[in-house]
Parts: structure tokens; C-alpha cells; sequence
């Protein structure tokens, strides 16, 4: 075992969402919006309650007023550790999205 991997924190998810509740203080659920796969939509990711629960591509034009209107271009994925530690590694180093607190 390498030495510097050892001394490496293991990521749980006790660290993940503590992560997650440092960078967004006492909101549990928002949106990372960012780059489309075109110019006309923007990509983006769903926290709910401190946890992963989808992506989803929105177009530009669509007006999301609701909860339930945003779920409707969710694709619901499933939540791990892994994903939430890409999750944070993104929040952490990309400076181009936008975080969007939901109530």
C-alpha cells in the first residue's frame, strides 16, 4: 500500500453530505445547472435531501414553474457514494454552473 493512499481520508457518506451542508448551509435540495448537450438546453443534476437523484437535459425555451414539472425531465438514477463524491468534486472545482436551492 502506497504510503500517500493511506494517509488519504476514506469518503463515506457521513463526509459527503457533510460536504454537501457546508457548501450550501441548512438547504437540502437544489439544482446544478450547467452546459447543455447543445446550445438550446442546459444539463442538470437534482440533489433531494442531501442525496443524488437524477439528471436531465432542459430546453432553454421550457419554463419550469413547478416541482412536478421539473421531475418530468428528471431521469431518476440512483443515489451511492460514488456519485455524490463526483457530485462534490464538481461543486468544489467548477465555477461555471449554477446552483438553484429549491423550497
Amino acid at each position: 500500500v502506497d504510503e500517500e493512499e493511506e494517509n488519504e481520508p476514506e469518503v463515506t457518506s457521513e463526509l459527503i453530505a457533510a460536504a454537501l451542508a457546508e457548501y450550501k448551509g441548512e438547504r437540502t435540495s437544489f439544482l446544478i445547472k450547467n452546459k447543455g448537450r447543445n446550445v438550446e438546453e442546459d444539463s442538470v443534476i437534482l440533489i433531494e435531501d442531501n442525496a443524488y437523484k437524477g439528471f436531465g437535459f432542459l430546453n432553454k425555451e421550457i419554463q419550469i414553474e413547478t416541482y412536478q414539472e421539473l421531475e418530468n425531465h428528471i431521469e431518476i438514477m440512483s443515489h451511492s457514494d460514488f456519485s455524490m463524491s463526483v457530485i462534490c468534486l464538481f461543486l468544489s472545482k467548477n465555477t461555471a454552473g449554477e446552483v438553484i436551492y429549491l423550497t
